[in-house]
């Protein structure tokens, strides 16, 4: 997956920096800052009714409540920016103490519903065996399509490359949200940083549990 066609991706880029006022991003952050980038405002979670790989409908606002949720987009046959960032995250958390484990939510909405049924999509989550609870959302192209207007997370049709293989782009974002169910912080998977978006998680996450704005 190329996760944006070139000029999308750096727009959104732009408007992801723009919107937090960050600079050229080498300077270290205070500890009690976030290393992500910070949207102002605060993204709101979505609100249209998805359904869980299980088949019931996934209520979002109460669902969030007293735990941190992380939110990402994308769809199991993606060949990169989708199952590094499962793995990153699993890797984070795996270097946190339990209780902040146990305060996560993880939850990975497909944009290609057309193939990644509710068992398809359980089957590809549990393989990275993420320490905290991760949740599957599925639904119609509509309705995934307005739950990723709603959290500003671009989405395009699938496409046929010259070589068969079907292309989903959508937006690379991860947005974490505090228990309050305010998306405070965006991270972006860098392809050509590995182990960056880890780090990065590890000093998020606690920051993020503990409702940090």
């Amino acid at each position: 997956m190329r996760s944006l066609r070139a000029g999308v991706a750096a727009v959104v880029l732009a408007a992801l920096l723009a919107a937090c006022g960050s600079s050229s991003g080498h300077a270290k952050p205070a500890s009690g800052t976030y290393q992500g980038l910070v949207p102002t405002p605060a993204i709101a979670l979505p609100t249209t009714t998805l359904t869980t790989t299980d088949g019931a409908a996934y209520p979002w606002k109460s669902t969030a409540a007293g735990k941190a949720t992380l939110l990402y987009f994308g769809y199991t046959n993606c060949p990169d920016v989708c199952p590094t960032t499962m793995a990153d995250i699993a890797a984070a958390l795996r270097k946190l103490p339990s209780a902040v484990q146990q305060k996560v939510r993880v939850v990975f909405v497909t944009s290609d519903p057309a193939r990644d049924t509710g068992p398809v999509l359980a089957k590809w989550l549990s393989g990275f065996a993420i320490p905290a609870t991760t949740v599957g959302l599925v639904g119609t192209v509509t309705e995934v399509d307005k739950a990723g207007s709603e959290a500003g997370v671009p989405l395009f049709p699938p496409s046929k490359l010259p070589d068969g293989t079907i292309d989903v782009e959508h937006g690379a974002q991860l947005i974490g949200f505090t228990p309050d169910g305010q998306g405070r912080v965006e991270w972006l998977a860098a392809q050509d940083q590995v182990g960056l978006l880890a780090k990065q998680l590890e000093h998020d996450l606690p920051l993020l549990v503990a409702g940090r704005q």
